[in-house]
C-alpha cells in the first residue's frame, strides 16, 4: 500500500495522533511529536511529562540520537540522600522490586526533548501536535486491552496516595476496558506547555508545584531544573549481516549490548530454527556473554564517547512505551519513553504523575555513583535499520527485557526474514542474574522441558505477557513506499498507515 506514512505505539489513541499529524501535512517527526504528548496522557503510569527516554531520527538519510532522559537530581544539596520505600510488583510468575516515593524522583527529560525535536524538524505548529493530547485529556480516553493488566501489575503504587489512586481509579476501583480516564489539570497543563514551552524551568509554575508537593524528601531541587538540557548526539552505527543498523549510544546500556549480542551471533553462519531449542540456548548464551550489571568498571565506562564499540570488542557485551513513525519520504523516528513505575506520587493541580527513575536499578546502579547532574542509565533502546532497500524503525517497552525482545525482533528480521508483525510476535526468552523467563507460545511441550532444565529458577509463561516488553515496529519500502507494520500484542499496541488520499 502505497502510504503518506505509517505508526505503530502502546495505545490506539496514540496511533491516531500520529496518523491525524501525517494527515494534516506533517513528517514522520510531527507525528512523532504528536503521538508521544499523546501518550503522555493516554498511557498513564507508562510515560508522561516527568518521564524521560531516547529517540533515534532518519532525517535526510542522516541519523542521530535525541537524549532526553533524565538526570542525577541533587544540584545545590549533594549530600541530601533520603530514604525510598521498597515495593514489590508481582507479574505472575515472575516479582521484580523496585522502590518508590519523593526521594525516586529524577529529573524529568521528556519536554525538553519534544522542544528539541519540534524546533530541529517539525513542521506543523506545536499547538496542533498538541490537540489531540489535549482532547483526551480534558474530554477523556478509552481504557483498552492490556492497560487493565498494568494497573493490577502497579496497583501497590497506584494505592500509595490518594491523589494517584483518584486519578487512576474508577468508582473505586482499577479501570477496566471500556471505561474511560480523565485528566483535565494534565489538559491545562500541555495548554501552557504550548504557549510557553519550557515548562519545568527554574521559576515555572509547574516546577514549583511539583517541589512542593515532593516535600523535603526528594533530592530534587530548582536547580535541577534550570540545569536539565536534552542533547543531540551521533547515532552507533553498526553492522549485522546485510544490514545496517543504528542504536544509541550512552547513557543507553541496551546500545551497548545489543551491539554485543549481534557481534557475537554475526559468528554463527547458520542460526537453529527459531523455536527450537538450539535457538534458546543461543540466545541464553548471547545474552550471558554480555551481562554488565554488576561489572563496576564496564558501568563506569558507560558514558564514554566510544564504549559501545570497544564493549562488543571486549565480547561482554520498567514500565515503558514506545513510538515508531516513518513517512513516504523515509525520514523515521523510533522513540522510548518512561516514568520508570512512577514514584506514586501526582504533582498538585497539574496532573503529572512523577517518575521513579532513582528506584530502578537499571537506571541507578548501586555499583557506581552517579553525580547529580549527570544522566542516569537507561535501557531504552530505540533502533533503524536499513536493509535491501528499507527502512525498520523499532523499539520496545519492558524495562531490562528491552534488550531480549528487540534482539528476537531483530534476529526475527534479518536472519529469517519475517515481517515485522511476524518477527514480534515470536516466543521470546529472558535471562536475568541467571534466572530465565521463557514463553511457550509455539514451542513444543518437550522443548519447553528443555528450557525449563536449564536452570533452577526457570519460570514458564503460558500466554502473553507484558513482562517481555512491548515491540512497536514499522516498515517502508523506499522504492515504492509500502508501509507495514506491527503492535505487540502483549501490550496495548495499535499500528496503522495513513493512505495519500486520505
Amino acid at each position: 500500500m502505497n502510504s503518506q506514512g505509517a505508526i505503530s505505539s502502546g495505545h490506539p489513541t496514540t496511533t491516531q495522533a500520529g496518523v491525524t499529524a501525517l494527515n494534516a501535512g506533517g513528517n514522520a517527526v510531527d507525528a512523532a511529536i504528536s503521538a508521544l504528548l499523546t501518550a503522555c496522557v493516554v498511557e498513564p503510569l507508562l510515560t508522561g511529562l516527568s518521564g524521560a527516554g531516547m529517540a533515534l531520527v532518519r532525517f535526510a538519510d542522516r541519523v542521530e540520537t535525541c537524549d532526553m532522559f533524565a538526570n542525577m537530581p541533587g544540584l545545590g544539596k549533594p549530600e541530601h540522600r533520603p530514604k525510598m520505600r521498597e515495593v514489590t510488583l508481582d507479574f505472575g510468575p515472575k516479582k521484580q522490586v523496585f522502590h518508590v516515593g519523593p526521594a525516586s524522583v529524577g529529573v524529568p527529560g521528556v519536554p525538553d526533548g519534544i522542544i528539541r525535536l519540534h524546533r530541529m524538524y517539525g513542521t506543523l505548529p506545536f499547538w496542533k501536535l498538541a490537540e489531540s493530547a489535549i482532547y483526551s485529556a480534558r474530554n477523556g480516553f478509552p481504557i483498552v486491552d492490556g492497560q487493565p493488566q498494568v494497573f493490577r501489575i502497579l496497583e501497590p503504587i497506584i494505592r500509595s496516595t490518594p491523589r494517584l489512586w483518584d486519578l487512576i481509579s474508577i468508582d473505586n476501583r482499577l479501570p477496566d476496558i471500556g471505561d474511560t480516564l480523565t485528566n483535565p489539570d494534565l489538559a491545562n497543563v500541555i495548554e501552557m506547555f504550548c504557549q510557553r514551552e519550557a515548562i519545568f524551568a527554574q521559576r515555572s509554575t509547574i516546577s514549583r508545584q511539583v517541589l512542593k508537593t515532593l516535600g523535603p524528601q526528594t533530592r530534587l531541587s530548582a536547580d535541577d531544573f534550570d540545569h536539565y538540557e536534552s542533547a543531540s548526539t551521533p547515532a552507533v552505527e553498526i553492522r549485522y549481516r546485510d544490514a545496517k543498523l543504528w542504536l544509541p549510544g550512552p547513557p543507553s546500556i541496551a546500545g551497548a549490548l545489543l551491539a554485543a549480542d549481534l557481534d557475537f551471533l554475526s559468528q554463527h553462519t547458520t542460526m537453529p530454527q527459531p523455536t527450537s531449542f538450539e535457538f534458546a540456548t543461543l540466545i541464553l548464551e548471547t545474552m550471558r556473554r554480555s551481562h554488565i550489571h554488576g561489572n563496576v568498571d564496564e558501568l563506569r565506562r558507560v558514558y564514554e564517547p566510544q564504549f559501545v564499540k570497544g564493549f562488543v570488542r571486549r565480547g561482554n557485551a520498567g514500565h515503558t512505551t514506545h513510538i515508531s513513525t516513518v513517512d513516504c519520504q523515509g525520514n523515521a523516528v523510533a522513540v522510548t519513553t518512561s516514568l520508570g513505575e512512577s514514584c506514586g506520587i501526582v504533582a498538585d493541580g497539574t496532573g503529572i504523575i512523577l517518575n521513579n527513575f532513582l528506584g530502578e536499578a537499571d537506571v541507578n546502579p548501586k555499583e557506581i555513583q552517579i553525580q547529580p547532574g549527570s544522566r542516569l542509565l537507561t535501557m531504552c533502546c530505540p533502533i533503524i535499520v536499513q536493509r535491501q532497500g528499507r527502512i525498520d524503525v523499532l523499539g520496545s517497552s519492558g524495562s531490562n527485557r528491552i534488550r531480549s525482545a528487540l534482539l528476537h525482533t531483530l534476529v526475527g528480521l534479518i536472519d529469517y526474514g519475517k515481517s515485522m508483525e511476524d518477527a514480534v510476535r515470536s516466543p521470546r526468552i529472558h535471562s536475568q542474574d541467571n534466572e530465565i523467563s521463557f514463553e511457550t507460545m509455539g514451542r513444543t511441550s518437550r522443548v519447553c522441558d528443555e528450557i525449563a532444565r536449564l536452570g533452577p529458577e526457570a519460570r514458564r509463561f503460558t500466554d502473553w505477557n507484558m513482562f517481555f516488553g512491548g515491540v512497536n515496529g514499522v516498515t517502508v519500502n523506499l522504492n515504492g513506499g509500502q508501509m507495514s507494520g506491527a503492535g505487540d500484542i502483549r501490550r496495548a499496541c495499535a499500528y496503522r498507515a495513513t493512505n495519500r488520499t486520505d
